[in-house]
């Protein structure tokens, strides 16, 4: 697995658990969350499903309830080709 798939991973994981400690993720990758994934990270934040404070993005009360969806918003396009409709 590459380094962008392993990130992706570490996201996916840290909302499954409800948090990322965003300096974990930088000592593990030497890059910030935040830059990695402005995109997604920006359209949970302005759905408020999640929250940013200091070092931690953490799943708001809403943000709980669509873990799933959360989830697969890091999809690579590679594994979201696996889960195309029959």
């Amino acid at each position: 697995m590459n380094e962008d798939e392993n990130k992706r991973r570490t996201m996916i994981y840290a909302f499954f658990m409800g948090k990322l400690d965003r300096k974990i993720y930088f000592d593990k990758y030497g890059t910030d969350a935040l830059q990695d994934f402005p995109v997604e990270l920006g359209a949970l934040l302005q759905n408020d499903l999640i929250e940013i404070k200091d070092n931690e993005i953490s799943l708001t009360r809403k943000g709980r309830k669509y873990t799933d969806l959360e989830g697969s918003i890091f999809w690579s396009e590679r594994v979201e080709s696996m889960y195309s409709p029959i």
